[in-house]
């Protein structure tokens, strides 16, 4: 009775049919023999995609308005300013310096060991507006690297493909990049951590 069943799990060829690539279309031939057709449409629209990403990855302008880089430094001296001003005001010292990041529930927390830890988190947390924009610079920014390194892959991967794929590596793997983090009191300034 198993036999039947398990007979028609075996290999099965699936019928071949051959189509001729558009005029102006690049053929590629995969590492398993698979043969790839990429149009000229399709490898401008990729060349139009990664152009942009660095100025704003117009994308997600439905959910999200991007911001150019321009908008983005000065946002991200506007937040730093008010939350060194958050603290001050509520007697909390700024040294030692404290790194801030969105945690993966979305509140504006305190990386490591600090000292005023909680009294930070407390005060941000408080401040409902004053987190949403640091959540706001902090999503932009990482919008923003992500378009500046799809279009490093991008112009590395048109050059030579292998090699593109290998030296970013990372892109494609499950581990997610360090959170954006910004550096309050002491000397240091934003960035990614």
């Amino acid at each position: 009775m198993i036999n039947p069943v398990a007979q028609g799990y075996g290999i099965q060829t699936i019928p071949q049919t051959t189509k001729s690539a558009p005029q102006g279309a690049e053929t590629r031939l995969g590492a398993g023999g698979d043969k790839v057709t990429i149009s000229e449409e399709a490898r401008a629209m990729s060349a139009a995609a990664s152009d942009r990403s660095s100025e704003g990855l117009g994308l997600l302008q439905n959910e999200m308005p991007l911001l150019n880089a321009d908008e983005l430094e000065n946002l991200t001296e506007d937040v730093s300013g008010r939350i060194t001003a958050l603290l001050l005001e509520n007697d909390i010292p700024t040294s030692p310096p404290a790194e801030l990041y969105v945690d993966s529930a979305g509140a504006v927390r305190v990386k490591g060991n600090h000292p005023n830890k909680e009294r930070i988190e407390q005060a941000l947390a408080e401040d409902e507006e004053l987190s949403n924009d640091f959540r706001q610079v902090s999503a932009q920014t990482s919008i923003q690297e992500a378009g500046k390194r799809h279009t490093e892959f991008a112009r590395a991967y048109e050059i030579d493909p292998d090699a593109a794929v290998a030296r970013f590596a990372s892109l494609f793997d499950d581990i997610p990049d360090d959170p954006y983090t910004m550096t309050i009191g002491g000397e240091a300034s934003a960035g990614n951590g």
